[in-house]
């Protein structure tokens, strides 16, 4: 019995991501039916203004009410359990699945005011493709922070946590990105961004980190950070300047500190772009494939369904979908809610595309359920006869 489980991001809200966090775990829980036989979401209700914990399933107050995206999924899973779970398994292709790192390069500080004298990023072949010496007259983006270019240095003047300035908006795939920088003061070090897709998704090497006490690489989903490498013990002084080189080649990262190796890493996250599971019903003869895709990109993929099973060709999609951050409140209750589209042409295998950040069921009609209830009126037929 899994008694008490809920997910929840920055702020503890009852966002979409959220949702999408618990239902991925869901599918492991339907997935071992046969040791995990109850499952429970808490806390289950939340009297706005009267809050003792955080995040909740349905919110109310004297008036109104609305469920929250976690709820839907809740909705979702109740609503479509199969009797017994069919084996199934999920099979990637690297190449189409999981494509080599590939953005924009950026600069940046967390607490720490720093100065950076030079950005270069060359090709495999040590071919120039972007040079910076801060001499003024180039424009970046800005994303937070106090920055200054002036005298062939980039300062960064605030303490403030989170400061980017993003290089260009290149989409550079193999490369080496080479940095020169100083610490001027505060508790940490540096951040080099790569891969940067936009302000909530890219990869970072995070140099003198959480207190100026190791360093790391890791990655941001949906502005969800996680590490990718180990944590190196690791101190930057101040008034010292680093040479940093970080080397990337498809999806594996190499990052060097003053001439030394300090991380070796693949970025296997999405090894599982889809969690996923598969069950029947015998009372409609459906079968029901669960699939949540917690990623930025769209999967196309084949469902391919084995044995001599007979369909009928028809099914039904229901999805529920939107940005990660999206929530529903007493004025918007209904901005996340599933919705539901008739499938058609469906064979033993078919392709489908599963939207970003969504949770897809997807109910596949079999002649299974037709004979049974065939079955069942021929018995009562023949019941009403022997009466």
């Amino acid at each position: 019995m899994v008694g008490e489980y809920a997910a929840h991001t920055l702020g503890r809200r009852n966002t979409l991501e959220a949702a999408l966090a618990e239902a991925a775990f869901m599918t492991g829980i339907e997935r071992n039916a046969d040791v995990v036989i109850m499952a429970s979401y808490a806390p289950l209700f939340n009297r706005a203004g009267w809050s003792q914990w955080v995040p909740d399933l349905i919110w109310f107050d004297n008036l109104r009410v609305f469920g929250t995206p976690s709820y839907y999924v809740q909705y979702l899973f109740s609503t479509n359990l199969g009797d017994f779970v069919l084996s199934s398994t999920l099979e990637c292709s690297k190449e189409e699945d999981f494509p080599p790192i590939r953005g924009s390069v950026g600069l940046g500080s967390w607490g720490t005011q720093v100065a950076f004298d030079f950005v270069r990023v060359l090709d495999p072949q040590g071919n120039v493709l972007f040079e910076e010496g801060f001499e003024g007259g180039r424009r970046w983006r800005w994303y937070r922070g106090v920055w200054e270019a002036r005298g062939g240095l980039l300062r960064q003047r605030s303490f403030g946590e989170d400061c980017r300035v993003y290089l260009g908006e290149k989409p550079w795939g193999d490369c080496i990105i080479e940095v020169l920088a100083k610490k001027i003061g505060g508790g940490e070090g540096f951040l080099i961004f790569f891969g940067v897709q936009d302000d909530f998704n890219y990869y970072l090497w995070n140099v003198g980190g959480f207190g100026n006490t190791v360093s790391v690489v890791e990655k941001a989903i949906a502005g969800q950070k996680i590490a990718l490498s180990k944590s190196v013990p690791l101190t930057i002084e101040n008034d010292r300047f680093y040479h940093l080189r970080i080397e990337v080649s498809g999806r594996r990262i190499r990052c060097f500190l003053d001439g030394t190796l300090i991380h070796e890493v693949e970025d296997t996250t999405g090894l599982r772009p889809l969690y996923h599971v598969a069950s029947f019903d015998r009372d409609s003869g459906d079968i029901i494939v669960k699939v949540v895709n917690p990623f930025p990109e769209e999967k196309k993929t084949v469902v391919a369904i084995s044995g001599e099973v007979e369909l009928t060709g028809k099914g039904k999609a229901l999805v529920l979908a939107g940005d990660p951050r999206d929530e529903n409140s007493f004025l918007n209750p209904f901005n996340v809610v599933p919705c539901e589209m008739p499938l058609s042409g469906l064979s033993h295998s078919f392709s489908h595309v599963f939207p970003p950040f969504s949770v897809t069921i997807l109910r596949i009609e079999t002649l299974e359920g037709r004979k049974d209830d065939e079955r069942s009126r021929e018995s009562l037929g023949s019941e009403n006869r022997n009466h």
